[in-house]
């Protein structure tokens, strides 16, 4: 979690091979699903699903609440959103998710996290937010601004002097039982 150009994506997309980088990497194979949803193409839903490897496509189609229409080119960007966490679930690999909730409505957030928890359980999911909620919900959570500002669990990193620190400007910090609210508050003078 960060802020806008704190290099939660440069980070994802250097994972997944996708970028050049110094010193070396080890890791298993990886699924990397970016921020934006995946662009609308003239190609059916199960037929996508099955291009990820998905033996049974509705199934994961399902599985994510996607009831949107056929041709994925004919899907708002949450469905195109749910098309494509169904394929990246189906592969059976560690997840690199690059603001995966973005799109979705919360009724499908709310449907989708068990399926990541789920595949959390034999896999490592890696997951870039903005959203204090999602991270909330992570075992573990690293702030970025740059470097690494703070890291550990979502109680201790989601308080109002990290987030401070790593925002460089003052926050406020109330816990619900839905989660963190962080509100921005004007620096005094």
């Amino acid at each position: 979690m960060g802020p806008n150009g704190a290099g939660k994506t440069t980070l994802l997309q250097t994972l997944a091979g996708q970028l050049n980088h110094s010193g070396t990497l080890e890791q298993g194979p990886t699924a990397f699903l970016g921020a934006r949803p995946p662009e609308p193409v003239d190609m059916q839903a199960v037929e996508l699903v099955r291009a990820h490897g998905a033996e049974d496509p509705q199934a994961w189609l399902d599985r994510v609440g996607y009831e949107g229409p056929e041709l994925v080119s004919r899907g708002s960007a949450g469905e195109r959103a749910l098309v494509g966490l169904a394929g990246a679930l189906s592969r059976a690999r560690d997840l690199l998710l690059d603001e995966p909730f973005g799109p979705l409505d919360p009724p499908h957030t709310a449907r989708v996290w068990p399926r990541l928890a789920d595949h959390a359980e034999d896999h490592a999911v890696l997951l870039a937010t903005h959203d204090p909620t999602v991270a909330a919900r992570a075992d573990r959570v690293v702030l970025l601004a740059g470097t690494i500002v703070a890291q550990g669990p979502p109680r201790e990193v989601l308080a109002e002097e990290p987030l401070s620190d790593c925002y460089g400007a003052p926050v406020d910090v109330a816990w619900t039982d839905l989660g963190p609210v962080v509100r921005g508050r004007e620096r005094s003078h």
